[in-house]
């Protein structure tokens, strides 16, 4: 497969995330109404609260991700026409910088899974508990989401860097 091949890959790859993203975001912020419109316990309120956070960012991120790949895409292939290598090169320099990020992320993602713990287990109320299954929900999805991300990013990263 050829650079243009390769990236195209990629990005349908991200495009699809993106749109994923936005529709498992809907789904979230559906059930937050839900959980403050229908059940109004303590509990579903603060599993609700992070739920509607969570979902309006991911709605935001799926959507913005979604829409900037098509124009990455037309973009780095213009690069490439006028200059291959340099495209290339470019494009690899921006992987590697990607793929080093995903590191973070979990960090990020093992550090509301701590704290989900912490109010599980320091705080006795019905809200800190739906706060914490929502921390953990939000824990599970992004290190799933982005273990496919991280894995199609390393795919396309090496298929980069073996170019001639």
């Amino acid at each position: 497969m050829d650079f243009v091949e390769q990236m195209q890959l990629y990005f349908r790859g991200e495009k699809i995330t993106g749109i994923t993203v936005a529709l498992v975001a809907i789904v979230l912020l559906i059930a937050s109404a839900g959980l403050w419109l229908i059940v109004k316990d303590s509990f579903a309120r603060g599993l609700g609260s992070v739920l509607c956070v969570l979902g309006v960012f991911a709605f935001l991120g799926g959507v913005g991700l979604a829409l900037k790949t098509p124009k990455q895409v037309s973009g780095l292939a213009k690069l490439y026409q006028e200059n291959g290598v340099g495209a290339v090169a470019t494009e690899g320099e921006r992987m590697e910088k990607v793929v080093r990020n995903f590191k973070y992320y979990r960090v990020v993602f093992i550090l509301a899974a701590l704290v989900a713990v912490g109010l599980l287990l320091l705080v006795k109320s019905d809200i800190a508990a739906g706060i914490a299954v929502g921390l953990l929900g939000f824990s599970l999805l992004g290190v799933t989401i982005d273990y496919y991300a991280e894995q199609r990013a390393r795919v396309y990263l090496e298929a980069i860097l073996e170019l001639p």
